[in-house]
């Protein structure tokens, strides 16, 4: 069965820090979107990083259950749209995952770019 509702992947280096904001941040926002994240060169399991956690409460966000995830191509199937965060994750997803390239943008390009609207248009 295939899953309607849009999924955003929120891919950094380690799966510390910045897709863990960026994903945390969005599922404080909405919950009709499916929101993950990974690491292009993640140790799986870790938490969060203690900077991490603190900025996060600065905006009053939570994610007790974050622990770190290596990409997999499961996940890059399963994703709607694919927000990195610099040209390193861009050559990484170019590298070994090519044919995701028409879904990944940077997250300052999908500020930019992405047209305002229902979630069901994120693809």
């Amino acid at each position: 069965m295939i899953n309607s509702t849009p999924t955003a992947l929120f891919v950094c280096t380690g799966n510390a820090a910045r897709s863990v904001m960026a994903a945390a941040m969005l599922r404080a926002a909405t919950d009709a979107v499916n929101i993950t994240s990974a690491g292009t060169h993640s140790i799986p399991g870790l938490p969060m990083s203690t900077r991490t956690r603190t900025a996060l409460a600065g905006f009053g966000v939570v994610d007790k259950d974050h622990l770190s995830a290596q990409l997999e191509q499961t996940m890059v199937d399963e994703a709607s749209v694919i927000a990195i965060f610099e040209p390193m994750h861009l050559s990484y997803m170019r590298k070994k995952h090519p044919d995701a390239n028409s879904k990944v943008a940077s997250l300052p390009r999908l500020a930019r770019d992405l047209a305002a609207g229902a979630p069901e248009t994120l693809e």
